[in-house]
C-alpha cells in the first residue's frame, strides 16, 4: 500500500504530466479543412459566359482566418474545352493570391476547385474579391450564377467589361480552421487543461499534508443500532470481524447481479422500438475499432455516419465496450453491463449508508431500494439503458464526497473524480447536472456546519479531475460541434400540477401509459416510473423524528431533487439557460437521484424505528423485536421491489424469433422498421448482420438530407467498397469522375487521392484524379487524438492506483473506523 503522502505526490504528478501533455498535443494539433457557406442559386440559375477577354469578380466576406481553396461551378451540361487554363485571383488587404487550374482538371459536372498553398491569411468578416478568367482557350465556359442576391447581401457580382450585376456566383470557399472550431475555444481549453491538472495536483498534495479533519456532525453508531449485541462478546479482533461484515455487501452485490442476469440474459431477449438499438450500435462500433487497434472516433452504423467517442450519448468508455471485446457479442455485453451496474449501485449505496453511520440492516435496506426500485427497469424497457450509469456511480460519487469532507484524503478525491467522469462516459448527459447540484448543496451545507472552506475545496478538486476525464469525450465533440447540436424540444412533464407523484412512487403502471408532456407528444409512463413502495416511503416520513445529523441535509437534498425532477422549474427557469437547456431538457431522469436520497432517508427511518422499540427490553425480547422489524421493513420491501422489477422486465422485454440475415456483400444502408415479418427489418436484426442504419439517429444528431431519399435500401457507393473503423476504401474507382459516397460529409475525412467536397444533400462527393488507381481510401482523422489518448492513459494509471488503495478505502467503512 502506498503511503498517503506519497500517494498524493504520485497522483499529482500523473495529473500534471497528463494534463500538460494533453495541452501540448492540443496546441500542436493540425488544422482541419472546413467548407464555408455554399452559395448555390436559390432561384432559377443563370449562366454567364467566360471568354479570354473578360473577367468575372465576386465580392465576399471571410468566414474563417485561413482560406486555402475555392470551388466554382460552371454550366454542368456544356462540353468542356480540351485546352486552356482557369486563373483565379483572391484580392485581400494583405495582398493578391493566384491559383491556376487546367480546364481538363475540372470535374465532369463543371466543378472547378482551386487550391492555395500556403493558405491565404485574413480576418473574419474582412472583405475580399474573387476574380476569375480563362486563358489559352478559344471556347466559351459558362459560370453559374443568380441575379437575385437578397440571400447574400454582402456579395456583388462584377462582369467586366459589362457593368455591375447584383447577384452571386455558385461558389464556396474552403478554410483551414483550428482543431477545436476556433482559436479562442482552443486556447481557452489549453489553458483550462493546464490549470485543472496543476490545481488538482496542488490541492491533493495540500490535503495530504494537512491534518485530518473530522465532520463534527457525524457521530458514532449508537450501541443499540449496532449488530455487536448479536455477536459473541469474546470476539475482539477487528480484522476477522471486518472480513465477516464484508460478506454482507458482497453477498448483496452478487445477489443483485444474479437477479438481473436471470431476467436479462435469456434466449431471445431484446427491447423493441427504442434507443436500445442505438446503444447497441455504439458498442458494436467501439468494440470493432478497439479490436482492430483503431481509435473509436467514428461509427458507420447510424444516421449516415456519426461521431462515436465525440458523441456525448455514446457508451464507448463503458463496461459494455470492455465486455464486448471479451465476449465478441455486443448484445450480451449490454445485458451484462446492466446487471453489473445494478450490483455496483447496491454496493455503493450500502457503503454510503454505512459511511453515514446507518446500521447494517438499514444500509441493506437502502441498497435494496436503489438497486431494485422500478426507476432502472422502467428505463431498461424503454431502451434508455444509459441511465444505468448514473444509477451505478452516483452513490460512489456521494460516498467519495462525504468521506473527503469528513476526512480529506487524496484517494477519496480521486475516486470521486473518476466515478463522476464515469457518469459522463456512460452517455447520460442529463443526470450529471443534477448530481453536481446535489454535490454543491452537500458541500455548502458541510462548509456552513464546519465553518470551513475545506468542503468547497473538496468539491472543486473532484470537479477538476472530472473535467480532465470528461475531456476525453469533449475534445472530439468540439472538433465537430455541428454534428450534434440540433435544436431539440424540451420534454418536461408538470408532475406536481398533474398530481403524478403518488403514481410515480407507489404504482407500477403499464409502461405504455401516456403522460402529458409540454412541447412534445405524450411520453410513456416508463420515462417517469420510480416505484419504491409504501413501506420505504413510510420510513422516509419516520426519518423526520430521527436525531441523525444528516436528516436535515437529506430532506433538503430530497426536496431539491424533486423540484428539479418536476417540470415546473425547468419550464420557467432552466430552459432559458442557453446551451445548458438541452442538457436539462428531460428533468424526469433526475428521479434516479431522488430514489437514492429516499433510500438513505428510509434507512434513517429504519434505525429510528429500531431505536424506539429497543429501549428497556431484555436481550431475548430485543432480539425478537429486531428480527420482526427486519422481516417487515427489510425483507418484505425487498420482496415487493424484486416482484415489481421482475414483472416489468419479464412483461416488456419482448422475445425475439431468431432471424439471422446473411451479411451484405457490400456496405448497404437499409431503412429499418420497428415491426416487420419475422423482425427481419428490425434495427437490432439488421445491425447484427452488418447493415448500416441510416434512420437510426439521436434527437440531436442533425441527420443529413440524403437520408430522406433512402426509403428501402441503398449501397454506400456504386463501386466495390469496404468499410472498417474510421475508414472507407473504394476499389477500382473511375478516373476524373465524381464518386458519390452515401455517408455524412465531415471535414475530418481525408482522401488518399482526389478531393472531397460536400454534395448538396450533405453526402460525400469525391472527385477522383485523372490517373488510374487501384483504390482510394478515406480516413477519418481526429485532430486531437493524441490529447484524448494521453488523458485516457492518465486515467487508466489513476484507476490502477485506486485499485491498489481499494481495500484501504473500503475496509474502514465496514467497521466504522473514524479515519478512512
Amino acid at each position: 500500500m502506498i503511503a498517503r503522502f506519497n500517494f498524493a505526490y504520485i497522483t499529482g504528478l500523473l495529473l500534471i504530466v497528463g494534463s500538460g501533455l494533453a495541452a501540448l498535443f492540443l496546441l500542436l494539433s493540425p488544422s482541419l479543412p472546413e467548407w464555408g457557406i455554399r452559395h448555390t442559386p436559390h432561384n432559377e440559375p443563370k449562366y454567364l459566359p467566360l471568354v479570354p477577354e473578360q473577367t468575372v469578380e465576386q465580392t465576399f466576406l471571410f468566414e474563417q482566418p485561413l482560406l486555402d481553396g475555392v470551388a466554382i461551378w460552371f454550366h454542368p451540361t456544356s462540353p468542356l474545352p480540351e485546352e486552356g487554363t482557369l486563373n483565379l485571383t483572391i484580392f485581400t488587404k494583405s495582398g493578391n493570391y493566384t491559383s491556376n487550374l487546367p480546364i481538363t482538371d475540372m470535374s465532369p459536372d463543371g466543378l472547378a476547385i482551386f487550391i492555395f498553398s500556403p493558405a491565404i491569411p485574413a480576418r473574419i468578416d474582412q472583405p475580399g474579391t474573387i476574380r476569375i478568367s480563362a486563358t489559352n482557350t478559344s471556347s466559351r465556359l459558362f459560370l453559374t450564377y443568380q441575379i437575385d442576391a437578397t440571400k447574400y447581401p454582402e456579395g456583388q457580382l462584377y462582369y467586366s467589361p459589362n457593368p455591375t450585376k447584383v447577384g452571386d456566383l455558385a461558389w464556396q470557399i474552403r478554410y483551414q480552421r483550428p482543431a477545436l472550431s476556433t482559436s479562442l475555444i482552443q486556447w481557452l481549453y489549453i489553458i483550462i487543461l493546464i490549470l485543472a491538472g496543476l490545481a488538482s495536483a496542488l490541492i491533493l498534495i495540500y490535503i495530504s499534508r494537512s491534518p485530518h479533519t473530522t465532520d463534527s456532525s457525524v457521530t458514532r453508531e449508537p450501541s443499540h443500532l449496532a449488530s455487536s449485541h448479536l455477536s459473541s462478546p469474546h470476539q475482539t479482533s477487528p480484522i476477522p470481524l471486518a472480513w465477516r461484515k464484508s460478506l454482507v455487501p458482497c453477498l448483496l452485490t452478487f445477489s443483485v447481479f444474479l437477479f438481473y442476469s436471470f431476467l436479462l440474459i435469456r434466449p431471445g431477449t431484446w427491447i423493441g422500438p427504442s434507443d436500445f438499438s442505438k446503444e447497441l450500435s455504439y458498442v458494436t462500433a467501439s468494440a470493432e475499432a478497439l479490436r482492430s487497434f483503431s481509435w473509436p472516433v467514428w461509427s458507420h452504423y447510424t444516421c449516415g455516419g456519426m461521431s462515436l467517442l465525440g458523441n456525448p450519448e455514446s457508451t464507448t468508455l463503458s463496461l459494455s465496450t470492455l465486455l464486448a471485446l471479451i465476449t465478441s457479442r455486443p448484445e450480451l455485453s449490454l445485458w451484462l453491463t446492466l446487471a453489473l451496474e445494478a450490483s455496483i449501485a447496491s454496493l455503493g449505496t450500502f457503503l454510503l449508508a454505512r459511511a453515514l453511520r446507518l446500521s447494517t440492516p438499514a444500509s441493506l435496506l437502502s441498497a435494496v431500494i436503489v438497486s431494485l426500485s422500478a426507476v432502472l427497469p422502467y428505463k431498461i424497457v424503454e431502451g434508455i439503458v444509459m441511465v444505468a450509469g448514473p444509477v451505478a456511480f452516483t452513490p460512489w460519487v456521494l460516498l467519495s464526497l462525504h468521506q473527503s469532507i469528513k476526512s480529506p484524503s487524496p484517494a477519496w478525491l480521486l475516486l470521486g473524480g473518476i466515478t463522476l467522469s464515469a457518469i459522463f462516459w456512460r452517455g447520460d448527459v442529463h443526470i450529471i447536472i443534477g448530481v453536481i447540484t446535489i454535490m454543491l448543496l452537500w458541500s455548502i451545507a458541510s462548509a456552513l456546519r464546519q465553518r470551513l472552506l475545506m468542503p468547497l475545496l473538496v468539491l472543486l478538486t473532484i470537479l477538476l479531475i472530472t473535467f480532465l476525464g470528461a475531456s476525453i469525450k469533449a475534445l472530439p465533440y468540439l472538433e465537430q460541434i455541428p454534428l450534434i447540436n440540433a435544436q431539440v424540444d424540451p420534454h418536461s412533464a408538470q408532475i406536481t400540477q398533474q398530481r403524478l407523484w403518488s403514481d410515480i412512487f407507489l404504482h407500477a403502471y403499464d409502461r405504455s401509459h401516456k403522460i402529458p408532456v409540454l412541447h412534445g407528444l405524450p411520453e410513456h409512463f416508463g420515462y417517469f416510473g420510480a416505484y419504491v413502495g409504501i413501506i420505504p416511503l413510510f420510513l422516509v416520513l419516520l426519518s423526520l423524528f430521527s436525531r441523525h445529523p444528516w436528516r436535515r441535509l437529506g430532506w433538503l437534498l430530497l426536496l431539491i431533487s424533486l423540484l428539479l425532477a418536476d417540470g415546473f422549474l425547468y419550464e420557467h427557469v432552466l430552459r432559458y439557460l442557453g446551451p445548458l437547456s438541452s442538457l436539462l431538457r428531460m428533468p424526469s431522469r433526475l428521479l434516479t437521484i431522488s430514489v437514492l436520497v429516499i433510500a438513505l432517508l428510509a434507512g434513517l427511518g429504519f434505525d429510528r424505528l429500531l431505536q424506539a422499540t429497543s429501549h428497556r427490553q431484555n436481550v431475548a425480547r430485543a432480539r425478537f423485536t429486531w428480527l420482526l422489524i427486519c422481516l417487515i421493513f427489510l425483507v418484505f420491501p425487498a420482496y415487493d421491489l424484486s416482484r415489481v422489477t421482475s414483472s416489468i422486465l419479464q412483461q416488456y422485454l419482448s422475445q425475439r424469433s431468431f432471424t439471422v440475415l446473411p451479411p451484405p456483400t457490400t456496405p448497404t444502408l437499409v431503412a429499418h422498421l420497428n415491426s416487420s415479418p419475422g423482425n427481419q427489418k428490425h434495427a437490432s436484426t439488421l445491425l447484427q448482420a452488418g447493415f448500416l442504419l441510416p434512420h437510426l439517429c439521436g434527437d440531436q444528431n442533425n441527420p443529413p438530407e440524403f437520408l430522406s431519399k433512402i426509403t428501402d435500401s441503398a449501397t454506400l457507393t456504386d463501386y466495390p467498397t469496404i468499410i472498417s473503423p474510421n475508414k472507407i476504401t473504394i476499389y477500382q474507382p473511375p478516373t476524373h469522375a465524381n464518386v458519390n459516397i452515401r455517408s455524412r460529409f465531415v471535414s475530418s475525412w481525408q482522401p488518399s487521392a482526389g478531393t472531397l467536397i460536400a454534395a448538396p444533400d450533405q453526402s460525400i462527393q469525391l472527385i477522383t484524379p485523372a490517373n488510374s488507381l487501384p483504390s482510394i481510401q478515406l480516413q477519418y482523422q481526429s485532430a486531437t487524438i493524441r490529447s484524448q489518448q494521453i488523458l485516457l492513459i492518465t486515467f487508466c494509471a489513476l484507476a490502477i492506483l485506486m485499485i491498489s488503495h481499494f481495500i484501504y478505502l473500503i475496509f474502514p467503512i465496514f467497521f466504522n473506523w473514524r479515519h478512512a
